[in-house]
């Protein structure tokens, strides 16, 4: 389960066991187990949401949080923008891609060493370069 938390609260029980009331965007939930506490804590602190291992008591009243969903209190961020699926579904579809990939990156180096630093060398221009000479070699092939 991914809760964003809103507040953590120390608490005793009536045992006087300690515990932690945890304020989330799904409810209020609880947590006995301190390695449990600090990684929420932090997903507090940083205002991200987190991946938990959450039980619902039988009864449905309390929601305990066990465990961290992935270890060590991996925060989760969601991406603003996950890549460009045309160009992935394109990859995909192609099984020499990562040859073509390999040949313009070859070739991209050997025009560093050619041109090593230079301010004139325009390193998006040339990396295109690169890749239209590829393009040029597969047609001329194909």
């Amino acid at each position: 389960m991914q809760i964003k938390i809103n507040g953590i609260i120390e608490k005793q029980s009536q045992a006087g066991k300690t515990y932690w009331e945890i304020q989330t965007n799904k409810g209020s939930m609880s947590a006995f187990d301190m390695p449990v506490v600090d990684g929420l804590r932090e997903a507090w602190r940083t205002d991200k949401e987190i991946v938990v291992d959450a039980q619902t008591s039988k009864d449905g009243k309390y929601v305990n949080i066990r465990g961290l969903g992935l270890k060590d209190a991996v925060v989760v961020e969601k991406p603003q923008v996950f890549g460009r699926p045309d160009i992935v579904a394109k990859a995909i579809n192609n099984p020499h891609t990562t040859m073509y990939v390999s040949y313009a990156k070859d070739i991209f180096i050997e025009l560093i060493k050619q041109y090593g630093t230079d301010p004139a060398f325009k390193t998006d221009y040339n990396m295109g370069l690169a890749i239209n000479l590829v393009k040029q070699a597969q047609n001329a092939f194909s």
